[in-house]
């Protein structure tokens, strides 16, 4: 069946936000009731009876009432009335994932849509996406499940790491899904031009930048993931500080806070001693001083030799005014000698 339009151009920015459209998926798993749903999906008994078998049936039915449902979770999520240019193509791409993991070319895309609104016309958030659903080619389509499964693996990754408990052999089996994937497109996509193999190298560059040194992960010494070439594999370096050197640091540091608080303790107590001491003696001093014989003896002596040095320099002072006189009298003496004659 011809369902493919050449004009249409497949479009894989909503990638870089695939992350969100992630959580609506797991939204869409957790909370959807099949029963709840008043979407009217009726067309596919009799529009597709002979195209889809009679057991996948059911299926298709709870892909079109889940279609619905997902369109009113981004609507209502995003509070607002209409969608971006990503939400066109990611309902578009899940649109043909999912009806293609059913049936392929037995149901054209485009043409199930236009059914879907034809018994849904009031649905607004349908309404919108007139014009905006096409059939990918399968080929095609296989590459963007690729990219869908590495995105989600990455995504689940991301979560498990920062959880509080963290498990390292769900950790490494997704990495190796990563892994396997990737290497499915390691030789067509060398240079990455096309739009296919930036958005192969969007996700590696987020893989890669995962620093698994940065999470407390028991028994992990790599620095990162798994690589996603096996040749690259001896290369992935090792976390520089393990958690048991981590440990010693932190002890060393508390063993050096106690030195130091001990340090610091034996300071005060050297200041308190001298400073006691100090104080001792004065007080001794000042008893010997005040009230012992000893005391007593050492005032007068003090008293003394003050004396002493005071009656001293009276003398010199006697001596030095003697030396002055002399000198006046001896010119006194030249001035009648002089006259005389």
């Amino acid at each position: 069946m011809a369902c493919y339009d050449s004009s249409y151009v497949i479009k894989y920015e909503f990638f870089k936000h695939i992350d969100d459209y992630i959580e609506f998926e797991a939204s869409l798993d957790d909370n959807f009731v099949e029963d709840e749903s008043t979407a009217n999906c009726s067309f596919i008994t009799s529009v597709y009876n002979n195209n889809i078998l009679e057991e996948n049936k059911p299926k298709v039915m709870n892909i079109c009432k889940k279609f619905v449902h997902l369109t009113e979770l981004l609507i209502k999520k995003r509070k607002t009335a209409t969608y971006n240019d990503y939400d066109y193509h990611y309902l578009n791409y899940w649109l043909n994932s999912q009806i293609n993991k059913i049936v392929t070319d037995d149901i054209c895309k485009k043409s199930f849509f236009q059914y879907l609104i034809s018994h849904n016309n009031s649905n607004n958030n349908l309404n919108e996406l007139k014009g905006k659903i096409y059939d990918i080619e399968e080929n095609k389509l296989y590459d963007m499940n690729i990219l869908h499964i590495l995105y989600k693996n990455h995504n689940a990754i991301d979560k498990k790491i920062k959880g509080t408990d963290p498990n390292k052999d769900d950790i490494i089996e997704k990495a190796k899904t990563c892994a396997r994937e990737y290497k499915k497109f390691k030789n067509i996509c060398t240079e990455y031009e096309t739009d296919f193999c930036k958005t192969l190298k969007f996700f590696k560059d987020k893989y890669e930048e995962i620093n698994l040194c940065g999470y407390m992960l028991t028994n992990w010494k790599k620095e990162k993931l798994p690589s996603l070439t096996t040749e690259e594999d001896v290369l992935v370096q090792e976390c520089g500080t393990s958690v048991n050197e981590i440990v010693g640091q932190s002890e060393q540091e508390d063993e050096a806070d106690e030195e130091y608080s001990n340090g610091y303790d034996i300071d005060s107590q050297s200041i308190t001693i001298v400073t006691v001491a100090t104080i001792g003696m004065s007080f001794i001093f000042f008893i010997i001083f005040r009230f012992t014989s000893f005391g007593y003896w050492l005032i007068s002596r003090i008293r003394k030799n003050k004396n002493m040095m005071e009656n001293l320099g009276e003398e010199i002072n006697y001596f030095s005014h003697t030396s002055e006189f002399d000198h006046i009298d001896s010119d006194k003496m030249y001035n009648i000698a002089y006259n005389s004659v």
